[in-house]
This record gives C-alpha cells, sequence and structure tokens, in this order.
C-alpha cells in the first residue's frame, strides 16, 4: 500500500510542478501585456494634449575670438537654419560629423542639401555614429549621394570588445 501512495505522491507532485511554472509565466506574460498597454494609454495621453506654450530659450551674443566669430545656440531649429545656411554658401569643402541624423523633415533637408553642394563639385565629409543611428532605416543611410564621403562610425564592432582591457 505503501509504494501506491508514493507513486500517487510523485504524479501528484509533477503535475503541481508543471501547474505551478505555467502558472508563473501566465502571471508574468500578463504582466507585460499589461505594462505595455498601460505605456501606451500615456503616450496616447501625452500626445492628445500639445502644449502651445514653447520652451523658453534666450539668444546669445556672438563672441569674437581673434578672427573667429562664436556663436552660441539655445533652440535647435535656429542652429538646423544657420547649418543650412552656412552649407549652401560653402564653396571647396563641407566636413559635418553628428552623433544622430534621424529620418526626418530635418535629417532629410540635411541629406538634400549636403546632396546639392556635392553635386556642385564640394568636398563633402559626413561622419555619424553607427550605434546613436541603430533605429534609422538602413534605406536612409545608404541613401546618400554617390558624391558624398560618409563614414558611419562604428565604436563597437563585437560585443566582447567592451571588456577588453586594451581599448
Amino acid at each position: 500500500m505503501r509504494e501506491r501512495t508514493d507513486v500517487r505522491f510523485k504524479r501528484f507532485s509533477r503535475v503541481s510542478l508543471l501547474r505551478l511554472v505555467g502558472i508563473t509565466l501566465l502571471g508574468i506574460l500578463t504582466l507585460q501585456v499589461l505594462t505595455a498597454a498601460v505605456i501606451l494609454v500615456i503616450a496616447a495621453l501625452g500626445k492628445q494634449r500639445k502644449h502651445e506654450v514653447s520652451f523658453p530659450h534666450e539668444p546669445f551674443k556672438e563672441v569674437q575670438v581673434g578672427e573667429n566669430v562664436l556663436k552660441l545656440y539655445s533652440y535647435g531649429r535656429e542652429l538646423f537654419d544657420a547649418m543650412l545656411e552656412a552649407i549652401d554658401t560653402a564653396q571647396e569643402s563641407i566636413y559635418l560629423e553628428t552623433y544622430i541624423w534621424k529620418d526626418d523633415a530635418v535629417g532629410q533637408e540635411f541629406q538634400e542639401h549636403l546632396a546639392r553642394k556635392a553635386e556642385e563639385g564640394v568636398a563633402v565629409y559626413v561622419i555619424f555614429d553607427s550605434f546613436g543611428n541603430l533605429v534609422v532605416p538602413r534605406t536612409f543611410k545608404s541613401s546618400f549621394h554617390p558624391a558624398m564621403h560618409v563614414l558611419e562610425y562604428h565604436a563597437i564592432r563585437r560585443p566582447w570588445q567592451l571588456l577588453d582591457p586594451r581599448r
């Protein structure tokens, strides 16, 4: 009689363990789905509330340093407009280094201005970070004008390089 009880106990414990694991996994999955749903709702509500008041920005004065002029910008659109103007007035060469170059209206505008100058014979050199542009579509990264010199900088080529003390 005792052997029969042991067999039932083993079978019962196996079933209970599988059921416990299943319930745990189902609970984790449910929490993930609920978390994603809450994040989506919060993001949607945030987009509905457009702020009419823009962030205050104060223009800085230009500073003369020898023969050079230093201009600081506190507002992105003003900086982009000045950069595009500098690109359009370039006659010999353009060097542009950036961390993030998105495939949005501003990024495409920069790409168009640089391509136009490259077609005019201006030497255009561009370097951007591969890690900072992981979410940018590959089609955008490969759509630069052929006359432009483009380099996608790879700071980390392989994950194990992070652990290399010689780096």
